[in-house]
């Protein structure tokens, strides 16, 4: 798989944590989709931290329309 396009899913913060599980075992991943989803900050920081750790080819993340605090993107640099 090498686009996941799961834009306005009402995915949550609890499917977040799911997901970040199933990109764990995805490392070949080129674009993810996420955009107009319920998914909170600490439901992008783990999905952020799982393809930190398990995805060196994600070229493309769209997280649009979720909600995301700044200290969230601190911890993208």
């Amino acid at each position: 798989m090498e686009s996941l396009f799961l834009n306005d899913n009402g995915i949550d913060t609890d499917g977040a944590y799911a997901l970040s599980k199933l990109l764990v075992s995805n490392s070949n991943l080129k674009e993810l989709h996420i955009s107009n989803n319920n998914i909170a900050s600490c439901g992008l920081s783990v999905l952020f931290e799982a393809l930190a750790k398990h995805n060196k080819r994600l070229r493309l993340l769209d997280v649009s329309h979720n909600v995301i605090d700044i200290g969230v993107l601190r911890g993208l640099r």
